[in-house]
């Protein structure tokens, strides 16, 4: 990782990791998701400490993405991570800091139709490390769009998830075959300290 990285908080909201939260009232286990919680919030202290930028996506759903509504039609039933609901909030113990700059975003990438691409560019950035959820959806096709970018991406493995071992482990496969790199929190750390 070079100094001109920034930190990616991906998707660590209400809707995915609380147990109030739409993915666990439409019968999906959210443990895997809301265990990644401390872990993310020790990457985002690591960071912090560093003086690494630190930003955060938001998912929201606005029904224009209908591939969703096919697979997922309870999810979406039940007002999923609508724009400016309780369900589409950060979980609390990652409320991003004054300055954080968060990026809402209607699709998996979170460079999809957003200013992030923009945002790393105008900062001098070119390396992104990733923690959050889903592995195998938001994080795979956010890593993806940023090598398409030639930006260098690093999955923190401990420090993402998916709904299960399987899932998230083929997502982090596939993107250290072809699209970056798979890390730890301890090995980011070590770098950071």
């Amino acid at each position: 990782m070079t100094g001109r990285t920034a930190l990616v908080v991906v998707d660590m909201q209400n809707g995915f990791c609380h147990p109030d939260g739409s993915w666990a009232r439409a019968g999906y286990d959210v443990t895997p998701l809301a265990a990644v919680i401390e872990p993310c919030r020790r990457l985002v202290g690591l960071a912090r400490r560093a003086g690494v930028p630190v930003l955060h996506t938001r998912h929201v759903h606005v029904g224009d993405f209908p591939i969703v509504a096919h697979l997922f039609p309870e999810l979406v039933a039940s007002g999923y991570l609508a724009p400016g609901s309780w369900d589409a909030d950060g979980v609390d113990e990652l409320r991003p800091a004054p300055g954080d700059p968060v990026i809402t975003k209607t699709r998996f990438s979170a460079f999809w139709d957003t200013p992030l691409r923009a945002l790393l560019h105008e900062r001098g950035l070119d390396t992104v490390v990733l923690c959050g959820v889903l592995t195998g959806t938001c994080v795979d096709s956010t890593v993806r769009d940023a090598a398409y970018a030639n930006l260098n991406a690093h999955v923190v493995a401990d420090a993402t998830a998916d709904m299960d071992t399987a899932t998230h482990e083929h997502a982090l496969k596939v993107i250290g075959t072809a699209f970056g790199w798979v890390t730890t929190l301890d090995a980011v750390g070590e770098q950071w300290r």
